[in-house]
């Protein structure tokens, strides 16, 4: 846990632990990576932010690796294909925090809706407001209570980066069942991290002495057998491993402490 009492906007107080740590080392990443001239994203967005929020984020997560900023890199892809293919589709971003995607893809969707735990959603809206075709949902993504909002006459793309692999289990498992159900034909796409990360997780490991990340709710090196089980006749796709890294060196550096970032793997299903 961190508490920072650097300037801030006068709305908002910041405490640096779980959901809110995870939120700003993603965009430390980002922003880092952004500030490269030959840089695999264009987010002024992620720098303004991290500049506003007026906090030392390298003391608090060091330098970032570069696995989650091709991962950011591929959903961006998705979204921009998707969108392509159904101009009037529905995005849904679970877990968005202060993700800046919608500032970098290409096209915007009919409607794009933002679902975070309301804390969240209050850092969010910081930097970013809502509009009528950007709505932002404050509801915990296992809730379900967000679900009813994604129209079933049109195409759905829903993201999960980041927001699934911290609940437990049964919770995700829920939380694609249901989504079968409100949202048939939805493609998903969402990380995953190993059980190895968990258990280092659970004793405690932080990319630097000044966060711990919170714990793994959801670990596995098969998310396409979990599905089947969960939601039979679901399909499952690994995405790109970072470019020149491979999945598994890129996992090897990161059980060697060469990574500071975790060790996610990205997929997408589609849903029956």
């Amino acid at each position: 846990m961190f508490s920072d009492d650097g300037p801030l906007p006068s709305r908002l107080a910041l405490q640096v632990d779980g959901s809110v740590g995870l939120a700003l080392w993603d965009l430390h990443g980002r922003a880092e990576e952004a500030r490269r001239p030959d840089s695999l994203l264009r987010d002024a967005k992620a720098l303004g932010i991290r500049e506003a929020l007026g906090i030392d984020l390298h003391a608090l997560f060091g330098t970032p690796g570069l696995a989650e900023v091709h991962h950011a890199a591929a959903v961006d892809r998705e979204v921009d294909a998707f969108l392509t293919r159904h101009p009037d589709g529905t995005v849904v971003s679970l877990g968005e925090a202060l993700e800046t995607r919608r500032f970098r893809v290409h096209r915007q969707p009919a409607r794009w809706i933002v679902v975070d735990r309301p804390e969240l959603i209050r850092l969010r809206e910081a930097f970013i407001a809502p509009d009528a075709r950007h709505l932002h949902v404050p509801a915990d993504v296992p809730s379900r209570s967000w679900m009813p909002l994604v129209p079933r006459d049109r195409p759905a793309l829903i993201t999960a980066r980041g927001a699934l692999w911290p609940s437990p289990e049964p919770e995700v498992a829920d939380v694609f069942a249901s989504l079968a159900r409100f949202a048939p034909g939805a493609t998903v796409v969402f990380d995953t991290v190993p059980p190895w990360f968990a258990r280092r997780a659970r004793r405690g490991w932080g990319p630097t002495d000044r966060f711990v990340v919170p714990e793994v709710g959801w670990a596995t090196t098969d998310p396409a057998a979990d599905l089947e089980r969960w939601v039979p006749g679901a399909t499952v796709t690994a995405l790109d491993a970072p470019a020149g890294i491979g999945r598994w060196a890129s996992e090897g550096l990161a059980r060697l402490g060469l990574r500071a970032d975790p060790p996610t793997s990205l997929w997408r299903a589609v849903l029956p």
